[in-house]
């Protein structure tokens, strides 16, 4: 994210910022799209506009990148209320009204979405995620701030248990 990348306090232009995470991740060899994008949104339907920037990235000229900012003026000066990077197999979406929706997959068995928003103060909350893992033995994660609760597919473990039952437990014939 972008404070692993910037000094905590400093002021940069929204070039200074993507060219910082391209520096850092040189190894990668980042690059940096020429297509920055913003939009105006209302974080908390306040009536004050705050402003959702959007710069990409190539790694390799193969996977595409992009940070997600929201800028808020407080107090005369653009502060940085959010960020957060998408790519391929991780989604972000922000809303209109500073609401933010994330999923994204570990794998073809694996996939997890999380909310939060950013309200008129320009205060980030996240209030709810899960993590789900559909395997023979899979679970979900359920997550809010301060609380965590795994639960087993009951579902799932049932039709996987019969699966198991009607196929894995049998001798296979090999023909060949």
């Amino acid at each position: 994210m972008v404070s692993d990348v910037l000094q905590n306090g400093g002021k940069y232009t929204v070039y200074e910022i993507a060219q910082a995470i391209v520096t850092a991740n040189s190894d990668s060899q980042f690059t940096l799209n020429p297509d920055i994008k913003s939009q105006v949104i209302d974080c908390g339907l306040d009536g004050v506009p705050e402003l959702l920037v959007e710069v990409s990235f190539n790694e390799r000229n193969i996977e595409e990148y992009v940070l997600h900012m929201i800028i808020k003026d407080i107090g005369g000066e653009l502060v940085q209320c959010y960020d957060g990077i998408s790519w391929s197999r991780s989604n972000i979406v922000v809303n209109y009204d500073g609401t933010i929706e994330g999923d994204g997959s570990g794998g073809a068995v694996v996939h997890y979405y999380d909310y939060a928003f950013v309200d008129a103060y320009g205060n980030y909350h996240f209030y709810y995620g899960l993590e789900e893992t559909y395997e023979l033995y899979g679970d979900y994660n359920a997550y809010t701030v301060g609380e965590n609760c795994t639960k087993s597919l009951a579902r799932w473990l049932f039709y996987t248990e019969s699966l198991r039952q009607r196929f894995f437990n049998k001798k296979v014939a090999i023909y060949g």
